[in-house]
């Protein structure tokens, strides 16, 4: 009978997230994981511009620089229909 023995970092291990907060470059699962999108969707992300480090079979994504590429996507316009609507509400009110 085999024991099971714990082995290193392997396709299906996911790294912490408090190394990941820390992390110069990251994988592209770990990105994912890290911002809440699929794999498949930063990988249209590199298509579109996302930095990418490439090395032979596999890429990384520099966190900071990622995070920022990310950040010109991001809007405050829930916020701002939120703080219309009231307003609106206290002027009826």
């Amino acid at each position: 009978m085999r024991t099971k023995t714990k082995r290193g970092r392997g396709p299906s291990r996911r790294v912490p997230p408090e190394i990941l907060a820390v992390a110069e470059a990251v994988s592209l699962k770990d990105f994912a994981m890290l911002h809440g999108f699929s794999v498949h969707m930063v990988r249209t992300f590199i298509t579109q511009g996302l930095p990418v480090n490439r090395y032979p079979g596999r890429f990384t994504i520099p966190r900071m620089a990622g995070a920022r590429w990310l950040e010109r996507f991001r809007s405050d316009r829930v916020g701002q229909i939120v703080d219309s609507v009231l307003q609106d509400l206290k002027r009826s009110a």
